[in-house]
C-alpha cells in the first residue's frame, strides 16, 4: 500500500459523534466490519425514526491491506477523550467475518480499544429484524474512490437502528444480554399490541381490530374487520345478531371487545338498537365487553386532533360511518390518553 491507510473521520454528513469528558449519556454505535475495513456509526439525535434514518454520522476505518501497525495506531485514538462506559458498540457479524483474519483482526483491536463495550449481534438477527417492515436509510454522498464502504456503512446504519430502538442496554452493565433482551421483548408485545373495538350506527354494527406498531403508527386490521346489518328490533333479529357475532369473534380470536356506548338521554344519545347491540355482545360466552362513551371519545378528538386510520373503501356511506366510529374508539383505546384515564 502506498503511503498511509485511509481513517476517514470526516463528517459525512455534518453531523460527527460528540465525544468528550462531558458526556453522561451513553452513545450507541452500530459497527461493521470486513477485510476491507471498519465502520462505526452514531445516529443522529431527532433524525432518525423505527422506518427512516435521515442522518447520521461515520467513522470509516480503512481500505485495509497491509499497515497493521497504523492501523491499530490510529483505532487507539478513537477511544482517546472518551469517559469509560459512555460507549456502547453493537459489532454486527456474520461468518465471513469470522473466517477471515484481516476482519478478525480489526475486531480483536476493536474489543481491547473498547474493553467490555461491545455487544455482538448474529447479522441474521438484525436482517431479520428489517425485513418485518419496510426502512428508509439515507447514503451519504462519497467520492468514487470511497465507495468501497457503502455496503459496510449500511451495515453499521441497521445495526445502529436496531440498537437503538430494540437492544439499548444500561450504561452501567457490561453484561447486557439480558436487560437487552428484555427490552426487545417488552417491544415485540407492544409492536403486537391490538385491540378490538365495535360501534352502532344505524343499520350497521361495526367490528374492528387495531394494530399498533413499534413506532406508534396504528393500522387497520383489515383480516378481522366485519359489518353486520341489524335493524328489526324483534327476537329474531336478535338470535340471528348474536349467532353470527359468535361465529365470527370465535374466527377472529376476539376474546375482548370495547363498545362504543351511548348516553341515556341527551345529545350522545343512541338508538335503541345500539343498546341492544351492547346487550347482545355482552351475552357471548367468553367474551369481555368494555364500554366506552361517545362522550369521552369525542372530547379526545376536539382536544388532540389524532391520526385515525380511514375506514375501508367500496361501501355506502352509512357502512364507512359506523366502521369510523369502531376504529375511532379502538384507536381512542390505544392512546395514552386512555390508559391515564383508567389510572386516574
Amino acid at each position: 500500500m502506498n503511503g498511509p491507510p485511509l481513517f476517514d473521520f470526516r463528517d459525512h454528513l455534518r453531523n460527527r459523534p460528540f465525544f468528550s469528558q462531558e458526556v453522561t449519556e451513553q452513545t450507541i454505535f452500530g459497527a461493521a466490519v470486513s477485510a476491507q475495513g471498519l465502520v462505526l456509526c452514531a445516529l443522529h439525535p431527532g433524525e432518525f425514526s423505527p422506518t427512516l434514518v435521515e442522518r447520521y454520522a461515520t467513522i470509516v476505518v480503512g481500505p485495509v491491506e497491509k499497515d497493521w501497525p497504523a492501523i491499530a495506531t490510529e483505532m487507539e485514538r478513537l477511544a482517546k477523550g472518551v469517559v469509560p462506559g459512555s460507549v456502547r458498540i453493537f459489532l454486527r457479524v456474520d461468518k465471513d467475518v469470522e473466517w477471515n483474519p484481516r476482519a478478525n483482526a480489526l475486531v480483536t483491536k476493536l474489543e481491547s480499544v473498547f474493553p467490555g463495550a461491545i455487544t455482538k449481534l448474529p447479522s441474521q438477527q438484525v436482517a431479520a429484524w428489517f425485513s418485518v417492515g419496510q426502512r428508509e436509510i439515507r447514503s451519504p454522498n462519497l467520492p468514487e474512490k470511497e465507495r468501497w464502504c457503502f455496503p459496510l456503512i449500511d451495515s453499521a446504519v441497521e445495526t445502529a437502528l436496531y440498537a437503538e430502538l430494540e437492544r439499548r442496554c444500561h450504561p452501567k452493565s457490561s453484561a447486557s444480554a439480558q436487560p437487552a433482551d428484555k427490552a426487545l421483548e417488552d417491544r415485540t408485545k407492544r409492536s403486537s399490541l391490538s385491540v378490538a373495538a365495535a360501534a352502532y350506527s344505524k343499520p350497521y354494527l361495526s367490528i374492528v381490530a387495531l394494530k399498533e406498531e413499534a413506532d406508534g403508527q396504528i393500522i387497520l386490521d383489515n383480516d378481522r374487520c366485519a359489518t353486520f346489518v341489524y335493524e328489526a328490533r324483534d327476537a329474531a333479529a336478535g338470535a340471528e345478531l348474536s349467532a353470527k357475532l359468535r361465529n365470527c369473534l370465535s374466527e377472529f380470536g376476539i376474546e375482548k371487545i370495547y363498545f362504543r356506548s351511548a348516553a341515556d338521554r341527551g345529545y350522545f344519545a343512541g338508538h335503541a338498537l345500539c343498546y341492544k347491540s351492547e346487550a347482545i355482545l355482552q351475552m357471548v360466552p367468553g367474551l369481555e365487553v368494555e364500554s366506552v362513551t361517545s362522550q369521552s371519545i369525542a372530547i379526545w378528538l376536539s382536544r388532540d386532533w389524532p391520526t385515525i386510520p380511514a375506514p375501508q373503501s367500496g361501501f355506502d356511506v352509512r357502512w364507512r360511518n359506523a366502521q369510523q366510529r369502531a376504529i375511532e374508539l379502538g384507536t381512542f383505546v390505544l392512546s395514552p390518553q386512555f390508559a391515564q384515564g383508567r389510572s386516574a
